[in-house]
């Protein structure tokens, strides 16, 4: 539809039509700024089962190890991380032996996800996760995911890994764990939230500004057909 509207404004200058029109129309069509907000999830699950009820899945979603909270929704990705959180505490850890398998967000809503911050069990044992794929999905089953991308993360280290890719629409995001770094005991996560905004519905004023567009672009060819049979 915003495609459409601009190839019929690509037709008309501002100075045949109407000020407000114009002025809508622009408004209607610029684009969307990217605020670039911290997503966290509602809640998770795994089939890879924890290691205690003390490592539990929703360590890795609750900040309880990251050095910095935020407000999920509110709080700017690249500020936040620009001041470089660690995390110390929050452990997630796997059923012993197990190092690949599934772990799944509810992101709560709908959002336009660019990014993952894992902060990686880091304690150079081989239990932090290695390779893995992101699916993201509407539908919790995953019956229609998109594939984000493959990555590999280090084990070292208590700051977080950031893992980009193209904005994609989801309320459900799958962290396939391909490998961990060699840990025959478990594998393991201190904290995961992503990047992204919230998906864009327009507002009712949006939509009024769209009518006005129409109105006058409605309003501009019928003055040039009342012209040109004069």
């Amino acid at each position: 539809m915003i495609n459409l509207l601009r190839a019929l404004l690509n037709g008309y200058t501002k100075h045949k039509l109407p000020a407000a029109v114009w002025i809508g129309m622009s408004i209607f069509l610029a684009p969307a700024a990217n605020a670039g907000l911290i997503i966290g999830a509602v809640s998770t699950s795994t089939d890879m089962g924890n290691y205690a009820s003390s490592y539990a899945t929703n360590n890795v979603i609750d900040q309880s190890g990251l050095s910095t909270s935020y407000i999920s929704g509110v709080t700017d990705f690249d500020d936040y991380m620009s001041a470089g959180p660690t995390a110390f505490n929050g452990y997630w850890f796997s059923v012993s032996g197990v190092s690949s398998g599934n772990f799944d967000f509810d992101l709560g809503g709908d959002f336009y996800i660019e990014s993952l911050a894992l902060w990686n069990d880091g304690q150079n044992a081989g239990q932090g996760v290695n390779t893995f794929n992101l699916l993201a999905d509407t539908n919790s089953d995953f019956s229609s995911a998109t594939l984000l991308g493959t990555f590999s993360a280090t084990d070292l280290g208590n700051n977080a890994q950031i893992f980009e890719f193209l904005s994609t629409q989801a309320s459900f995001i799958r962290m396939e764990i391909l490998s961990n770094h060699g840990a025959l005991c478990c594998t393991g996560i201190r904290e995961i939230f992503f990047e992204g905004d919230p998906e864009s519905v327009p507002e009712p004023a949006s939509v009024a500004l769209l009518g006005l567009g129409l109105a006058g672009i409605g309003y501009t060819r019928k003055r040039r057909m009342h012209n040109l049979l004069a």
